[in-house]
């Protein structure tokens, strides 16, 4: 394929092979050449052909050039799909990872448990604490509290029992659940005046437990009149089948507590023959894991022991935003030499503006389809009643209840009665349907774009390839025959508006697709990095000064 009409006479170039395409763009004016290289299959080979197109321009090393690289699709159903596996991505040469202790089958007995929360609470580097323990039904026998009333740093202990019956309770007991606990906490805090330092999830405390736990202390206002500013969540696991622990840990890490310092960790201790797994997240410990080497170590060292340790995990959370922050040292820009960077800002020349959307399909939710939508960790049945202007949905789920603003990354689509269901599927019809009905919906937006000349590649895998030129610009589409299109999309002047249109346009079309990565770039010349729009506005700050 090959067109000269560009502005100012400016040439134009796509070659399309089985392995990619490469679009090249030529400016006689400025002795300027642009390439887009895209290979979906012999990737071992994308530096070479690089230094290939460069050379053949005159260019090379000691000479200008840049480049710049973005990950993007590809093409299923290549000839060569067995070569490129072997060939892509760094090799695999030994195993960095040093192995993990198994864990073992039978369940740790009563003293090496209690030993280890025991142990375990030195974690804690405050006296006179006050410990809600969350244990099972009351006819069970609830060891942590036991083992924490003995312990040194240990005033209080209040105990949350499971209310009876429920595990087979419906939505209302739950809540009824929730208040009963919640109000058993504020009454301890009442009574003693003091917070509560550290929450520890007994053996036998059931999931619904750990749902009213955090459903509790999601909510700012309680967790503030709760709990200490500083707190530590313990969690025994002596079932490993018992995942909702471990993510019941996390999302105190991500959701309740969230800014450092503060630390997920899960260690798991074996004795000869029985395991048990310790999850925890503490806060306010900017040497947690300093103190979790410490705590681990002694436990292995205890005389009347033969328990070891082995750290699985540890994360920590988001930085603390210091608001009132006060440097030490303050620098201004003429501090540095800028003569370098100056010299390659005020050389550059933009003559591209060049975006790349990188869409997928996604599926859709409509009025009436059937899911599943996320609520305290759990999914609930219902069905969509609602599609909301900001993307949230109204949901109503089977038991009564309803949400009028769920997040789509919370719903799990089970069935669909909607015929327009069948219209989602993409095929190399309707990707070049999607993109004549887009180019035409542009003109008004970019002339000349609806009498685009494109060509039609097929026959290189299950997808295809659509590459579109007009005197302003360039397309290339590309559909890798599954669920993934590029579109990469150049023209001449700087127009963000424009492109996002035709990416919204084209959506509009295929409305099964979603964009999920959008990477814009100048091209250019002079290791251009800037708009022209960029450069215009320092040009005339400069001026005003």
């Amino acid at each position: 394929v090959a067109q000269t009409n560009g502005p100012n006479g400016m040439v134009v170039a796509a070659v399309v092979l089985n392995e990619g395409y490469v679009i090249a763009r030529g400016w006689t004016e400025y002795n300027y050449v642009a390439y887009d290289v895209h290979l979906w299959s012999a990737f071992e080979k994308h530096d070479a052909a690089k230094h290939a197109l460069i050379e053949a321009v005159g260019s090379g090393p000691g000479k200008s050039s840049s480049s710049y690289r973005i990950v993007a699709g590809g093409m299923f159903g290549v000839k060569t799909w067995k070569e490129d596996a072997q060939n892509r991505g760094p090799r695999f040469t030994r195993d960095c990872e040093r192995p993990q202790t198994p864990a073992r089958d039978t369940i740790m007995d009563t003293n090496s448990i209690n030993t280890i929360l025991e142990d375990s609470m030195a974690l804690i580097k405050d006296d006179d604490i006050v410990v809600s323990v969350i244990c099972g039904y009351e006819s069970e026998s609830c060891h942590s509290m036991d083992v924490l009333k003995k312990h040194s740093i240990v005033s209080e202990v209040v105990p949350i029992w499971t209310c009876p019956g429920l595990k087979e309770s419906s939505g209302e007991e739950m809540a009824d659940c929730r208040n009963t606990i919640l109000n058993s906490l504020m009454e301890s805090v009442q009574k003693s005046n003091k917070k509560i330092r550290a929450l520890v999830i007994d053996p036998t405390a059931p999931f619904p437990m750990g749902q009213i736990v955090h459903k509790i202390f999601s909510m700012k206002a309680y967790r503030i009149k709760i709990l200490t500013d500083d707190i530590m969540v313990m969690a025994p696991m002596l079932d490993p089948s018992e995942d909702w622990r471990r993510n019941l840990m996390d999302r105190f890490r991500q959701e309740i507590i969230m800014n450092e310092p503060v630390f997920l960790a899960q260690v798991l201790f074996n004795t000869t023959d029985a395991s048990m797994e310790l999850a925890m997240t503490s806060s306010g410990d900017a040497h947690f894991v300093k103190h979790l080497k410490e705590v681990t170590t002694s436990i292995e060292k205890r005389s009347d022991s033969q328990i070891v340790s082995d750290v699985r995990n540890t994360q920590g959370g988001l930085f603390t935003y210091q608001e009132n922050f006060v440097p030490t040292d303050f620098y201004l820009p003429d501090a540095y030499d800028q003569s370098s960077p100056m010299e390659q800002y005020m050389s550059q020349k933009p003559v591209g503006h060049q975006t790349v959307f990188q869409l997928e399909v996604q599926e859709i939710l409509r009025v009436n389809d059937i899911v599943e939508a996320l609520d305290s960790g759990v999914f609930y049945p219902g069905h969509i009643a609602g599609v909301n202007d900001d993307g949230s949905f109204y949901v109503k789920y089977d038991d009564g209840d309803e949400d009028e603003y769920v997040k789509r990354h919370f719903i799990k689509k089970v069935s669909s009665n909607n015929l327009e269901d069948e219209d989602d599927d993409l095929s190399v019809t309707k990707i070049e349907t999607t993109l004549i009905t887009t180019l035409s919906s542009m003109e008004t937006t970019l002339v000349g774009i609806s009498n685009a000349e494109v060509h039609s590649f097929t026959d290189m895998g299950d997808g295809c390839l659509l590459v579109a030129l007009w005197s302003s610009g360039t397309l290339s589409v590309l559909w890798d025959g599954k669920v993934h299109v590029d579109l990469n999309f150049f023209t001449y002047t700087e127009n963000e508006a424009a492109h996002n249109e035709f990416q919204k346009q084209f959506r509009l079309a295929a409305p099964a697709l979603a964009t999920v990565l959008h990477d814009e770039q100048p091209r250019g010349y002079g290791r251009v990095v800037n708009f022209q729009e960029d450069l215009e506005e320092d040009y005339l700050e400069e001026e005003e000064e």
